[in-house]
């Protein structure tokens, strides 16, 4: 169990995990508190992801970009409006990249942060569900309910990382 981090994050979501994966091999303690007990509710979520060429430059950097199965590369945008003036075009290759973006799906990122994650050593407490947020002496204050038990952890920094509620 974890008593304090220097960062705290509150979420083990695509934003969350990122964020944890980033800060790694900075010299501050990381933990992240995620309220799902297992990973299987990601891997239901149907949402389709448009991924710019600079998200998939940080998940490059963050050592998961290898590991997202699947990403189907964007080589061309057209954007109208039906009835409207006006028309875009756009290539990667007139951007001199070889792709302007990726579509992919969120349990397929969702898995490959989590593979990273599970890797980088950061500890991520699953099945921790955040019950209250207080602030003491300059510092964070979480209470959480984690395998039917209220416990607390103090952090310098606690970030909100629950995008999804």
């Amino acid at each position: 169990m974890v008593e304090h981090a220097d960062v705290l994050i509150v979420g083990g979501g695509p934003v969350g995990a990122s964020l944890a994966l980033a800060l790694r091999d900075i010299p501050l303690s990381v933990a992240v508190l995620e309220a799902c007990a297992d990973d299987t509710r990601a891997d239901r979520d149907p949402r389709a992801l448009a991924l710019s060429w600079g998200s998939r430059e940080i998940l490059e950097r963050l050592g998961v970009w290898g590991g997202l199965v699947g990403a189907t590369p964007i080589e061309r945008i057209h954007v109208s409006q039906r009835g409207g003036f006006g028309v875009t075009h756009m290539g990667a290759a007139e951007v001199k990249l070889p792709a302007l973006g990726y579509v992919t799906d969120y349990p397929a990122l969702s898995r490959a942060l989590r593979a990273g994650l599970q890797a980088s050593g950061v500890p991520v407490l699953q099945g921790a569900a955040l019950t209250g947020v207080q602030t003491v002496n300059g510092s964070a204050l979480a209470e959480m309910d984690f395998r039917g038990a209220s416990h607390r952890v103090t952090a310098k920094l606690l970030v909100l990382a629950e995008g999804g509620r």
